[in-house]
This record gives structure tokens, sequence and C-alpha cells, in this order.
């Protein structure tokens, strides 16, 4: 009985160590002006339901589709 809890104990350690020897690589990237945004002074980000990303800067509304944007500029109204 003390042999199998042993065994029991020894897999249960050596699963554990296995499942962290895993490497998850995550790539960033950033967006700015150099990619197509109109403005580096991003206000607002949104992701809606078809999978655009929204950004809202000082010099408009940018669309992005994870390739380029897509630009709707900031008119000012005069009145």
């Amino acid at each position: 009985m003390r042999t199998l809890c042993s065994l029991i104990i020894t897999l249960l350690l050596y699963v554990g160590v296995d499942a962290q020897n895993h490497e998850y690589r995550l790539n960033f990237f950033q967006l700015s002006r150099t990619n197509g945004l109109s403005d580096n002074n991003v206000t607002a980000i949104v992701k809606d339901h078809d999978g655009y990303i929204w950004f809202g800067t000082t010099n408009g509304l940018n669309r992005y589709n994870g390739y380029d944007f897509k630009i709707q500029p900031h008119y000012l109204e005069i009145k």
C-alpha cells in the first residue's frame, strides 16, 4: 500500500512538472501612424461584432481589419 501511494504521488508530481514545460509565445505589435493610424493619441478602443477594431483618436475614427486602416476623419462644424 505504501509503495502504491508513493507511485501515485510520484506520477502526480511528474504530470504537474510536465504541464509547466510548455512555452506560450504571444506576438504583440504596436500600431501607430507609421502603420496607417490617423494619430498616435488613441482615446478609445472597441471591437465590434464583425471583428473590426475601432480606434478613436484626436484626428478621427479608425477601423482596423487586422491588415490596414480605414479612417473616418473628424470634421468640426463651424456655426
